[in-house]
């Protein structure tokens, strides 16, 4: 990928809102996705206000006057791609934490409030993951995709929180699943989650797969991998913080054995 500015102050910032792992190269290849980010200051404006475009391609993804709701468009942005072109990994739109060995997933589009139950979960003891994709090998382990966490707060402002401002660590092997976790966050909703089939599980999976249409024979044996040991729990839930230490407790898994975390 190659990214264009137009103001080299910007360049630090987009940097640090790359996916995890990225990496520069000398070379950004035949055809990279190139995306642009450009700062402008309208002469015309009586307090010459900026406005922010996000460009990916030619194609106008973001305009804004705020410099934050643009930088969160572009990782958005690059993060899906990211997703959709990867021929190696199943990219699940999910949160992910490891519990006892195994990780527990939950998938869900965004605003289902899968951020804040991880965050609940990772206060619990669990270990971080991701809070927005589930990134699956072909054996249908889940790999660290640890992003900064994404909070919205009730006042509509994002903030960026990482797993040690909230107590907790990141998780560095792959583990095999043992959760599921299909639910919505639902005001004033009690903690009724009920256990579903393995079948439930791999369709919940695969709604939220980003590569599901482009390469399904690919993602259908992974994602039947993924739930093959999975206890699945679907239904709305309420407060996240009070749901997290009785999931972690429901989660009694037997730790996997070397071989499969290998």
């Amino acid at each position: 990928m190659g990214i264009r500015v137009n103001d080299a102050s910007l360049l630090p910032k987009l940097l640090d809102r790359l996916p995890p792992r990225s990496r520069a190269c000398s070379s950004p290849g035949d055809n990279p996705i190139r995306y642009s980010v450009i700062k402008e200051v309208d002469p015309m404006e009586t307090h010459r206000e900026v406005r922010w475009r996000v460009f990916g391609g030619t194609q106008l993804e973001a305009e804004t006057r705020d410099e934050g709701e643009a930088l969160e468009a572009f990782e958005r942005l690059v993060r899906f791609d990211v997703a959709q072109h990867s021929p190696r990994w199943t990219f699940v739109h999910a949160g992910a934490v490891g519990w006892n060995g195994r990780a527990i997933l939950i998938p869900g589009a965004s605003y289902s409030g899968k951020s804040r139950l991880v965050e609940a979960l990772v206060r619990a003891g669990a270990t971080y993951y991701s809070d927005e994709y589930a990134v699956l090998d072909a054996q249908g382990r889940v790999h660290p995709f640890s992003k900064p966490l994404t909070l919205r707060r009730e006042s509509g402002r994002v903030d960026r929180v990482t797993a040690g401002d909230i107590g907790g660590e990141l998780g560095s092997q792959p583990l095999p699943v043992g959760m599921v976790i299909s639910t919505r966050y639902v005001p004033g909703t009690t903690q009724n989650l009920s256990d579903v089939s393995a079948g439930a599980a791999l369709v919940a999976l695969l709604t939220s797969t980003v590569r599901a249409q482009i390469d399904p024979a690919h993602v259908l044996t992974t994602l039947a991998r993924t739930v093959q040991e999975a206890v699945t729990l679907e239904g709305p839930r309420g407060e996240a913080l009070e749901m997290a230490e009785d999931l972690l407790r429901r989660a009694s898994f037997t730790p996997p054995t070397i071989g499969e975390t290998a």
